[in-house]
Order: C-alpha cells, then structure tokens, then sequence
C-alpha cells in the first residue's frame, strides 16, 4: 500500500494520463506510478520505424596523418582536394 498524496495537475496532464491509463486498462493510480517511475527521457510512444545508417568506405590515404583532425580539416578545406 502506497501513501496518500495530493498533488495539483494541469487539465493536458490529467486528460494526458486518464487517456493512458483508459487505454492500458489500468487504474489511474497505477499509470501515475508508472509515469513517475520513468526516467523523464524516456517516451512511452514507440519510435515510428527503425532508424538504419549504413556506412560509406571511403578508402585509406597513406599521405593522410588520421591521428591528427588539424591536418585532415586542412586537408579537406584545400582547394586543390575539392
């Protein structure tokens, strides 16, 4: 058994949560609970498709130094390389 509280909820929050709770077929309480118990930037609506990146193999310069990103921004912002 839980305590008892009483908070004060914004009309879009209260309608937000009997929404969720209606459609999980859980009681107000239990939703509430849940909600709280949710880290903040977690969302409970599921992403609308997966997101895939491929990669691009873009090839090894042996004149390039990788270790160094100076060298690789100077190399990329060179005229004669565009």
């Amino acid at each position: 058994m839980g305590v008892q509280v009483t908070i004060t909820l914004d009309e879009d929050v209260l309608e937000n949560i009997k929404r969720e709770s209606e459609s999980a077929g859980k009681s107000l309480d239990e939703t509430v609970n849940e909600r709280l118990r949710r880290p903040a930037t977690q969302s409970s609506a599921k992403p609308s498709r997966e997101l895939r990146l491929g990669t691009l193999n873009l090839g090894y310069r042996p004149e390039l130094n990788y270790d160094c990103v100076a060298s690789l921004i100077e190399y990329a912002e060179d005229p004669q390389h565009t």
